[in-house]
């Protein structure tokens, strides 16, 4: 109930409770709603990595929001397997933005570091 909200703080309150379950149906739903404020979105990519739910995650990492982005990859590092480890190293190779290919290198490091370190040495 507290999601539907109209006062943002209840919205983040569910959100954190929401990141101590398995539930992640209504944390997919607000991370892919473009009509929800930014803010809520990141939040629901945050909880989605408490949860470690790569699988919720990764169909997230191409938004055209950098600021969500950014929170997807940071969230991703606290997951773990292959698919999560090969979209990090996506992001790393043809992302635009600084922040999020630092975001993803992070999380690389905590994911695959022996990958990480490949990557660090290629950039830049």
């Amino acid at each position: 109930a507290q999601l539907e909200s109209t006062h943002p703080y209840a919205q983040f309150l569910a959100m954190d409770a929401l990141a101590e379950t398995e539930q992640s149906e209504a944390l997919v739903a607000i991370l892919g709603n473009d009509t929800v404020h930014e803010e809520l979105r990141v939040h629901a990519a945050w909880a989605l990595g408490e949860q470690r739910a790569a699988d919720s995650l990764i169909p997230f990492a191409g938004l055209d929001n950098a600021r969500i982005r950014q929170q997807v990859m940071t969230s991703l590092g606290q997951c773990q397997g292959d698919e999560t480890s090969r979209v990090l190293v996506q992001t790393i190779r043809r992302d635009g933005q600084a922040d999020v290919v630092a975001s993803a290198l992070s999380s690389l490091g905590s994911v695959d570091p022996d990958q990480a370190l490949k990557m660090a040495r290629l950039l830049p």
